[in-house]
């Protein structure tokens, strides 16, 4: 599994968000940063946060694996409360593949928003609770958090990720946990089921918090 986050990343590029606050600005003239508010609701504050971090981060035309996984989590945050029945996953690609709301406002508040966000979601900045303490579902979790960041380095093809080598070794480390017979006491029989498993436990692991954390408390051998 290589989950992409190249929708993220073009996003934030095509809507000419840059996080020189000079440029910021010249989206329209910046609010009194004092009367500045995030919605009341979480998912209209993520939904807010995910595009005004993306913003405040950026380096170049890249974004670190730390800010990938703050926007991963506010993402998620409104794949949570977005109705219907589709899989998490592509609530969560949904979400970072539409056009913001109040773009330009967000752009022009990006440095001050950006603070309002890390206040209002603390697992921003704070570590996750400890993993699973059940073996199946926490190899899970850790197979989740590196393989979706490995794929959302997919877009950034040039670039020298330092974190790279470690978390392919956390997925093969976590990989190697799913014998056939681990599988099968979970119930799982078949590549489909083994699928279906993994988006079922996409939802608790990008809610957990920042994916960059989570992989860090996991095994890479």
């Amino acid at each position: 599994m290589r989950s992409s986050f190249i929708l993220v990343v073009s996003i934030l590029l095509l809507a000419g968000c840059s996080s020189d606050p000079s440029k910021t600005q010249e989206a329209g003239k910046p609010t009194d940063t004092a009367a500045l508010s995030l919605p009341d609701t979480d998912a209209a504050a993520a939904g807010q946060c995910w595009v005004a971090i993306g913003i405040k981060e950026r380096k170049g035309e890249v974004f670190s694996i730390e800010t990938m996984s703050k926007i991963y989590y506010l993402s998620a945050v409104v794949a949570r409360d977005t109705p219907g029945d589709k899989p998490f996953p592509d609530k969560i690609a949904d979400v970072t593949n539409q056009n913001p709301e109040n773009e330009s406002y967000i752009r022009s508040n990006a440095d001050a928003l950006a603070r309002l966000c890390k206040a209002r979601f603390t697992k921003l900045d704070s570590a996750p609770s400890e993993l699973p303490e059940d073996g199946f579902d926490r190899a899970m979790r850790c197979y989740l958090a590196s393989n979706l960041l490995i794929g959302s380095m997919q877009g950034a093809d040039q670039v020298n990720y330092p974190e790279k080598a470690r978390l392919n070794a956390v997925a093969n480390a976590a990989q190697s946990y799913f014998s056939d017979d681990r599988l099968k006491a979970k119930g799982i029989s078949s590549t489909e089921g083994f699928a279906k498993a993994r988006i079922e436990a996409t939802r608790d692991a990008t809610l957990a918090g920042r994916l960059d954390l989570i992989a860090a408390q996991c095994p890479d051998s």
